[in-house]
């Protein structure tokens, strides 16, 4: 529980956190098309879940007692379904047309914070995440065929996760960091374990190491992610996962060898501007607001 913003700890983990959601996204994109979402999802939370253990165990009799179970049923649920949209989305879709869809979660989280907290955000913040909106659209580029299916599906998931981050620094406020990843891992894979049995299949070596990587990337994620909506609100925090779309272009570029065009670069530079804006003139205002 933190009792006082960290803004530094904030940024850090913010970035960090669009880093390894980069990376699991991408190691999803490599998958064989017909792997089941339900099987890479029981992966992604299952060896979380793994991985996670080792640093709860001399605290789990505290971390397992909860007084409002309910709470991190719904933010898990949001979180699962969100996942799973950005990951069926995955598969229809490019690489970064669906990490530009599926981070339109800056301009939800103010909505979110404010139908169920009554959280106000400061103008200069809008402004931000303003520029990092015009960003995102230099480098989608939108042709004909993006807004279709997967698409819709990109959006449903900004939407959910806007819902769970607010419920991560909402829960964070009262419960310890490893109870809020503890129920959010091992009620996900819970829920996934029955839908990847009926669903399994033999898959390659390669497919396997894939799916390690994507849980092991995702833990990092939602370890980082779930530290900085701790640390400072998620209205700011948020928008870091911009990020993403600055990481995603770079690992096209230099894995896949697809250079970024003009329209591209000149939206690396909005997203970053954006993220600079929000911290240099919103800082002021962050100390005020509870989310």
């Amino acid at each position: 529980m933190f009792d006082r913003f960290d803004l530094r700890g904030g940024i850090i983990y913010g970035i960090l956190a669009a880093l390894f959601f980069t990376v699991m996204g991408f190691f999803v994109k490599l998958l064989d098309a017909d792997v089941p979402i339900s099987l890479i999802l029981f992966f992604r939370f299952g060896i979380s879940l793994i991985v996670l253990l080792p640093f709860i165990i001399k605290d789990f009799k505290s971390i397992i007692v909860v007084s409002h179970p309910w709470t991190f049923m719904v933010r898990t649920l949001m979180n699962l379904l969100a996942i799973g949209c950005f990951f069926q989305a995955l598969k229809y879709s490019s690489f970064i047309d669906v990490l530009v869809l599926v981070n339109t979660t800056p301009f939800f989280v103010p909505i979110v914070a404010k139908i169920l907290f009554g959280s106000k955000t400061h103008t200069t913040v809008w402004i931000g995440i303003s520029l990092g909106f015009v960003g995102v659209t230099f480098i989608l580029n939108p042709d004909a065929g993006v807004f279709h299916l997967s698409s819709l599906l990109a959006l449903i998931s900004g939407v959910l996760g806007a819902i769970g981050i607010t419920l991560v620094r909402a829960l964070s406020k009262t419960r310890s960091i490893k109870q809020i990843l503890f129920y959010n891992f091992f009620l996900a894979t819970v829920l996934t374990a029955p839908m990847s049995s009926f669903s399994w299949q033999k898959l390659s070596p390669v497919s396997y190491y894939l799916l390690i990587l994507i849980g092991i990337c995702g833990a990092l994620y939602q370890l980082c992610s779930t530290l900085s909506y701790a640390k400072i609100p998620v209205r700011i925090s948020s928008s870091f996962m911009f990020l993403c779309i600055l990481f995603g272009s770079l690992m096209d570029w230099a894995i896949l060898g697809l250079i970024p065009d003009r329209e591209s670069l000149i939206g690396m530079g909005l997203v970053i501007l954006g993220g600079l804006w929000i911290l240099y003139f919103g800082r002021r205002h962050i100390f005020s607001n509870k989310l």
